[in-house]
């Protein structure tokens, strides 16, 4: 598959769980993200091209946590190595600026120093 991808991306040393927006329901947990987007190990399929009302609670520099909300699509998914697990990329819908600005300060303040394998 040809590589599309335009940003860097960046694991976290946080484990992130993403949920439906709307409900308590776990979509899945990152394995990286950037500004534009985000890559999930889930326990099932997301179907291609399917948009999403999710959140994600961060934690920030001063020990608290916040509660990002953000709107995405499912660009690929395809079975993880465990094939009781799916990985799936979503592309971020129109992010606002404090969502990107969030997402920059996550990536600055927990970044894993070596990202040479993404």
């Amino acid at each position: 598959m040809e590589e599309k991808r335009q940003k860097k991306r960046w694991k976290i040393a946080y484990f992130l769980r993403v949920f439906e927006s709307d409900g308590e329901g776990l979509v899945g947990e990152v394995v990286n993200l950037h500004t534009e987007g985000i890559m999930l190990v889930s326990d099932n399929p997301i179907p291609r091209n399917k948009q999403l009302a999710l959140r994600m609670k961060i934690p920030l520099k001063n020990g608290e946590t916040e509660w990002l909300y953000f709107d995405a699509e499912c660009r690929w998914c395809n079975v993880h190595p465990n094939p009781t697990l799916y990985n799936a990329g979503f592309s971020l819908l129109n992010p606002p600026e404090e969502l990107t600005r969030s997402v920059e300060q996550l990536i600055e303040n927990w970044a894993l120093p070596d990202n040479s394998n993404n």
